[in-house]
């Protein structure tokens, strides 16, 4: 089973266990760790932006002119950032929470 590695400013790596059924977003709230996420994982804010630190070539990358692509290049996202509320994955992965970054 693959496994998520979430990193926090001041907060030592959090260690989760990955279903791909489910978004990061979601796998997160369920596991009760909480990061801001204002449109309720819809990508219409960014709030939940995570920098992937590894892991990456597990992603499916954001659509083009999808929701997810649209509201980073808005918030002008370097191309190693995404939501946590899209991404999903079967491999192990190990992300930066960002901030609440807003637009």
């Amino acid at each position: 089973m693959a496994s998520l590695r979430l990193r926090r400013p001041g907060e030592a790596a959090l260690v989760l266990a990955l279903r791909p059924a489910f978004s990061i977003l979601n796998q997160l709230s369920m596991a009760g760790v909480a990061i801001p996420h204002d449109c309720g994982g819809k990508a219409q804010c960014g709030t939940c932006r995570v920098k992937v630190i590894s892991g990456a070539e597990g992603l499916l990358p954001a659509t083009p002119q999808g929701a997810e692509a649209v509201r980073l290049a808005a918030l002008g996202a370097g191309p190693e950032e995404r939501l946590a509320c899209q991404i999903r994955t079967i491999r192990d992965l190990e992300l930066e929470v960002l901030g609440r970054k807003t637009q």
